[in-house]
């Protein structure tokens, strides 16, 4: 079995994730992501966290929600 790490939960680890996760099975790769958050940031959206428009769920997205 192949073990492969994506180091980085930004957009570019999560999609590289997801792609590899569709073409290779659980039996043919580990994949592993590292990241020492637990949630993606929309860090272009923090400055409307700040003025109070948005709450911080609705710009931390949790990797169990999108690595399904």
């Amino acid at each position: 079995m192949k073990k492969i790490a994506v180091i980085g939960g930004g957009f570019g680890g999560v999609e590289a994730v997801q792609r590899l996760s569709r073409y290779l099975s659980t039996t043919d790769a580990d994949i592993t992501l590292y990241e020492k958050d637990d949630a993606q940031t929309f860090r272009t959206e923090l400055h409307k966290f700040a003025c109070e428009m948005l709450s911080l769920n609705a710009i931390k997205i949790h990797y169990e929600k999108v690595l399904i």
